[in-house]
């Protein structure tokens, strides 16, 4: 029993690798439904956009229905366990696409995913969601679901004590009834939970291990809707739990503090929009889609070096920050380049000030 990023739960017979199920678990746009008989998607074909040369509309971006982050199944209930996610996006074929040496190198046009309007990026952030189900594989349907804050959530683990435990985006540790999926327990981790949890015995008793800590694609892509459900700073700790278990958490570190204070945004459209394309391919997969980021690492819109383009141009091109990680782009990025993304980064800090 398998549960890939597409969407489709598929089981197959374990001696012969025979396809007997495959129903999707959520909503998917990309394909109809699976032929039994060849094993293939029945594809929509809108989703072949590299050949319509239209933006195909889908229901999961790049990081699938479920990445990952564990399943769990429970002989006793008969229930597969998956953390599955949605979030609307729009895939186009980039048809002036060449390989670069630095940066993203998918020849996709990821630009249909600017909101043209405020209710358009409210619209896209509702989208965001995440969710623990129970799958019933013998049924091909839901039996229950819980849905949690964003989608950026944690791994699952079944028990034979009738458990299944998550942590989530928002730091909570949960244990629910496999059965029904009520909520039984819960712990505060201080920080976001992408992994899944480990139970094991010692002594004849019963411990549960997770390790815990924010991060993971969605941390460090970021945008609003990566990191809704999932804006907590990162803590890295192992935790362990116990029935009778006395240990407490030392409080939370305060959050540091940030102001936004850019330079005022005057650059032309067409050089903001260039710099948006640039920043796209060069440095959202760190500093967050749209400059928005969870800040694992640095959130550019509050950059002091927003403020001086010789600067921007030291750090960008000439690498003065290379010990501290901060590669040269200066293969794929020039000093016009590198003006056209801080401008793009300086647009959104103002529009963000708002």
């Amino acid at each position: 029993m398998q549960a890939p990023k597409n969407g489709f739960f598929y089981v197959l017979d374990a001696k012969t690798g025979q396809l007997i199920s495959a129903k999707n678990i959520t909503e998917v746009s990309w394909a109809t439904h699976i032929d039994l008989k060849t094993g293939r998607p029945v594809e929509n074909p809108a989703a072949r956009y590299n050949q319509t040369g239209k933006y195909f509309y889908s229901r999961q971006n790049p990081n699938g229905v479920h990445t990952w982050h564990s399943m769990s199944f429970n002989p006793q209930t008969g229930l597969v366990y998956i953390p599955i996610h949605s979030s609307n996006f729009v895939y186009g074929h980039d048809a002036r696409f060449k390989p670069q040496g630095m940066g993203t190198n998918l020849g996709v046009d990821f630009m249909g995913n600017a909101p043209a309007s405020a209710k358009a990026a409210e619209e896209a952030l509702a989208s965001a969601q995440g969710r623990l189900i129970a799958w019933d594989p013998v049924a091909q349907k839901e039996v229950w679901r819980v849905e949690r804050a964003g989608p950026a959530n944690g791994g699952a683990l079944s028990t034979a004590g009738g458990l299944v435990f998550q942590g989530t985006g928002m730091g909570e540790f949960t244990a629910l009834d496999a059965a029904t999926g009520a909520p039984l327990w819960s712990s505060s981790a201080q920080t976001g939970i992408m992994a899944a949890p480990i139970s094991y015995e010692v002594g004849g008793k019963q411990y549960v291990a997770i390790m815990v800590g924010s991060g993971g694609s969605w941390g460090m892509i970021g945008g609003d809707a990566n990191i809704k459900g999932n804006n907590l700073p990162n803590i890295s700790r192992l935790l362990v739990f116990a029935l009778g278990g006395t240990a407490k958490l030392p409080p939370a570190p305060p959050r540091p503090e940030r102001t936004l204070a850019p330079p005022p945004s005057t650059a032309s459209a067409a050089t903001i929009g260039a710099g948006a394309a640039a920043f796209g391919a060069y440095c959202g997969n760190c500093h967050g889609a749209g400059a928005i980021s969870l800040g694992i690492l640095p959130d550019l819109r509050y950059s002091k070096a927003l403020h001086s383009a010789d600067t921007w141009r030291a750090i960008v091109v000439d690498g003065t920050l290379e010990d501290n990680g901060m590669a040269s782009f200066a293969t794929v990025v020039d000093a016009k380049s590198a003006e056209a993304i801080r401008a793009f980064v300086i647009a959104q800090a103002n529009a963000t000030k708002k």
